[in-house]
């Protein structure tokens, strides 16, 4: 009894010096008030009772969060589980989730090495795999390996330094996430700029790919030690209904809320003295997956453990750690969609040219704009919707081009926002820009089919914040547009919503990019590109799509395998898709982000066209664009 009343104590203690997580807790309410197990349950795990979505990583069968994770070699030979390691010798128990990644809780040990070396910025040792010489101490600890890697915190708790060979010094980051209410619920994310080299000793772990819908019923959980000490050094429990989880209990609220999202086991006295900062295990096929993780002072009463369960973390884990990608959640369909009637969104709108094509117009030999890799020559007048946008500064220096627009009413394009705003607000005076419809050669400014116009306004997306997300503006010029053969609104969108009834589509995107030889283009340029799925997207190139594919609000297309696709030069421009039966063309997508490469002997930045590029998808705006477009057709309200 004395024991569990200390336990209690230490884990008030440890809560009350906190600050992280805490901020709308209740103490006087709290102290006061007592839950029943049931109570406590509804409380802290309504989430649960739903279930959480599968986690997908990849696309393979065994859907791995790290190639060749969770391997346990020699598990049954007494041998150590290989993904555990110890920061500073006796102090922080973590876990290998990348060749990049440590993952760690805040249990005392590791709560105590990560606020001493922020003050007092000393050295963290790594220890990890199998030692060379279990003799010698400074090489060994627990039977485990120095992995020759350091760690020192500076002042400003932003930054660490790797120190690999005790000469190099290589910057990398600590990413501490706040995931329950409380501080004891931290976890801690450590990244190295130097990968790991795996052996059988030290591998990583698998982050757990299923959802957890029913898993409790069927699963053994493993609690796998930091240090052998038996042949069999890992221990199993069966999960613990919640009934048995608070069985005779009453459970203060403050103490509810520390046990939201449980897995509760029962290892007996075998682990109780040596949870902290422990973490749980599922093993399927032979693999090893982390499920939960124990930070402070967990046991609620007669051996049985509250685990913190990670799945509903694993995206912001994933998010922050280094080489882990997670695919992007694709949200529900909005099928509600606008009727434009039968003139759709502007009278006449999308309609090309009926004119003979000329043998110089459409050479396939042209060079290929960067931002159109691949492309060729555009027939003259066929899109006339295209607009340049340009900027002269009060200097009279003229900066031509430096982003395309859709045209879709006599006044209104749309354009990618980020040409418009940085981070720090708008990146241009309005009054400096101004927009050029109708042409096709960028050198002959005497084309009679170009019209010019100041910009009387922007209105950029509310939820735009900077970057690529809600990538979405609207231009309004200060006099409308004289509809001719040459300058015509493209359609808005007024088909499904849905992208897997376009994809494998091909559509058309237009500009005066950089070329590849990082040049300009003086003849407009179009390439046809292929629409992809978003699971085909991600799997191209998992850790650049898993933080840019925004399922819903942007999609992927391109011709990745022969080196077409669309990037830098012409962001804003419109990505259009022509439908054969009303001979209209319709504009689905809005150019966003491609990825650059770095040139050989240059400062300068190319195409990467082994990347799918990034369309902002038109239909998720559609209400707001109409809104805020005087002069497109409806055929009922906006409701």
């Amino acid at each position: 009894m004395g024991e569990k009343v200390v336990s209690y104590l230490w884990m008030l203690a440890c809560i009350l010096i906190a600050t992280a997580g805490a901020r709308d807790f209740d103490w006087n309410e709290a102290a006061n008030e007592e839950l029943s197990f049931t109570d406590c349950w509804t409380r802290s795990n309504p989430s649960k009772k739903s279930g959480f979505p599968k986690p997908v990583f990849n696309f393979e069968k065994e859907n791995l969060s790290f190639k060749g994770c969770g391997n346990w070699y020699g598990k049954n030979d007494g041998k150590l589980a290989p993904w555990h390691v110890l920061l500073y010798r006796r102090f922080c128990p973590g876990v290998v989730l990348s060749d990049r990644t440590i993952i760690t809780t805040n249990g005392n040990r590791c709560a105590y090495v990560l606020e001493t070396f922020k003050e007092t910025q000393e050295k963290i040792t790594i220890f990890g795999g199998e030692c060379a010489d279990k003799r010698n101490e400074d090489t060994c600890y627990m039977f485990r390996g120095l992995l020759r890697q350091r760690v020192i915190i500076f002042p400003n708790h932003t930054h660490m330094v790797l120190f690999a060979n005790l000469s190099e010094v290589i910057d990398v980051k600590k990413v501490v996430i706040n995931i329950g209410s409380f501080y004891s619920q931290s976890i801690y994310l450590w990244e190295v700029d130097i990968s790991l080299k795996f052996t059988p000793s030290l591998q990583p772990a698998c982050l757990w790919n299923s959802g957890n819908e029913n898993d409790h019923v069927t699963e053994k959980f493993y609690h796998t030690n930091v240090k052998v000490v038996k042949p069999n050094s890992r221990l199993s429990s069966d999960f613990l209904q919640e009934e048995k989880c608070f069985e005779d209990s009453t459970v203060k609220k403050w103490q509810c809320d520390l046990y939201g999202n449980s897995i509760c086991t029962d290892f007996g006295s075998k682990i109780i003295a040596t949870n902290r900062g422990s973490f749980l295990f599922i093993e399927r096929r032979g693999r090893f997956y982390l499920r939960a993780s124990i930070g402070m002072a967990n046991e609620i009463n007669n051996d049985i453990l509250a685990w913190l369960d990670l799945v509903p973390y694993l995206r912001r884990i994933v998010a922050a750690s280094a080489n882990l990608a997670m695919m992007p959640e694709i949200p529900d369909l909005i099928k509600k969609r606008i009727d434009f009637g039968a003139t759709q969104s502007f009278e006449n709108c999308g309609r090309q040219p009926r004119r003979p094509r000329s043998r110089r117009e459409t050479d396939d030999k042209a060079p290929a704009g960067g931002f159109i890799v691949g492309g060729r020559n555009a027939v003259k007048g066929h899109h006339p919707w295209h607009a340049s946008m340009s900027r002269e500064t009060n200097l009279g220096v003229n900066i031509p081009d430096f982003c395309g627009a859709t045209l879709v009413t006599k006044t209104t394009l749309v354009t990618a926002a980020h040409c418009l705003v940085g981070n720090d607000g708008p990146r241009y005076n309005i009054s400096e820009l101004y927009v050029t419809l109708g042409m096709h050669s960028s050198l002959s400014e005497n084309e009679n089919s170009r019209q010019y116009f100041a910009v009387l306004d922007i209105v950029v997306h509310p939820n735009y914040t900077g970057g690529f997300i809600n990538d979405i503006a609207l231009i309004e010029l200060d006099d409308e547009v004289e509809v001719t053969e040459f300058v015509r609104p493209i359609c808005l969108w007024n088909s499904d919503h849905d992208l897997d009834k376009i994809t494998n589509r091909t559509g058309t995107v237009v500009g005066w990019g950089h070329t590849s030889n990082q040049t300009y283009s003086d003849i407009l340029q179009r390439a046809e590109l292929k629409i992809v799925s978003y699971e085909e997207c991600y799997d191209s190139k998992k850790l650049f799509f898993s933080v840019h594919l925004k399922p819903r609000g942007n999609f992927c297309a391109g011709f990745i395998h022969n080196n077409t696709g669309a990037c830098k030069g012409d962001s804003g421009g419109g990505f259009s898709l022509y439908d054969r039966e009303p001979d209209l063309h319709f504009l689905r997508g809005v150019v966003s982000l491609g990825r650059l490469r770095d040139v050989p002997w240059s400062s300068e930045k190319s195409c990467d066209p082994k990347f799918y590029a990034l369309y902002t998808d038109v239909t998720t705006y559609m209400q707001w664009i109409v809104e805020n477009s005087p002069g497109i057709n409806k055929k009922s309200p906006l409701s």
